[in-house]
């Protein structure tokens, strides 16, 4: 949540009622940021975590007209949240129910983690293809090679030529010609055997 809204340590912001904009903002009491948690992959990523002494404070601080009120605000404070982590998955069913059912009070599930990973890269399709190449032509992959290895970055020889196609495909239409222009015109097929 922090990388979502652009929060860093030690930043300060205020907290407000309801969903998006329009909310009644708490503007006298602001939150600090003090840590942000690694990424689950869970429901903690859309969360921002506080200490519920200081949501009652930001209410009280809000609410209470005098200090006898505020007195009488702290003597009935309550929880009215919290967020349970399942040991199985038999528990995620059950003990919803059992609150529902049983409490006073109302359980609600988050959509379950697996619905907000989000999806990986799919790899590219890779295509196996081959091609004849001038001998002296073919040396100057070896001579990258060993330039790419030399400047702390070594290079297989399918990644010199898609780094060569890339290239190819940025140059405009002159500069491209004139790369065309350069190489001479060879008889494509397999070479004879020697």
């Amino acid at each position: 949540m922090a990388r979502k809204l652009g929060l860093q340590l030690g930043q300060r912001f205020v907290g407000s009622h309801g969903l998006g904009a329009g909310g009644h903002a708490h503007g006298d009491s602001a939150y600090q940021v003090v840590g942000v948690l690694a990424a689950t992959g869970g429901v903690l990523d859309r969360l921002i975590l506080t200490d519920t002494a200081s949501v009652w404070k930001a209410h009280e601080d809000y609410s209470a007209a005098d200090d006898e009120d505020r007195k009488v605000m702290e003597e009935e404070r309550e929880v009215t949240m919290a967020l349970v982590r399942y040991k199985s998955p038999l528990a995620a069913l059950s003990f919803p129910r059992w609150v529902n059912t049983s409490t006073e009070m109302q359980a609600a599930a988050p959509a379950p983690s697996a619905a907000v990973k989000t999806d990986k890269p799919r790899k590219p399709k890779l295509v196996r293809d081959s091609f004849t190449i001038p001998k002296a032509e073919y040396g100057a992959i070896d001579r990258l090679q060993t330039r790419a290895t030399q400047a702390g970055r070594p290079a297989k020889k399918s990644e010199l030529l898609r780094a060569g196609l890339m290239a190819l495909e940025a140059l405009g239409d002159p500069a491209f010609l004139a790369a065309l222009k350069a190489v001479p015109a060879i008889k494509t097929g397999r070479p004879a055997k020697s």
